[in-house]
């Protein structure tokens, strides 16, 4: 499953096209999940329902001000997710 939340304005619409089109030229098939707002909490629903192995996510795309105050999908997931993560920059 390949997994994206836009985030506002801050992520464009088409962040879901290379993985596509990766995973289709390596004859992988997946999901792909696009949503408006809500990552961690879409992530922790759709950790629950499906029970991954492993969960691949991408590093920190945001500032450290900003972290500090809105957190982040990633640093939910590294305190909330009973499936181990990868995490690639």
């Amino acid at each position: 499953m390949v997994f994206s939340a836009l985030d506002g304005s801050r992520v464009k619409a088409d962040v879901q096209d290379y993985p596509r089109r990766y995973l289709e030229f390596h004859e992988v098939e997946a999901d792909y999940v696009l949503t408006e707002r809500g990552a961690m909490d879409q992530l922790k629903k759709i950790v629950d329902d499906r029970n991954p192995d492993l969960i691949l996510m991408g590093a920190y795309g945001v500032s450290l001000l900003q972290q500090i105050r809105n957190g982040s999908a990633l640093d939910f997931m590294l305190r909330e997710s009973p499936v181990p993560l990868l995490i690639c920059r």
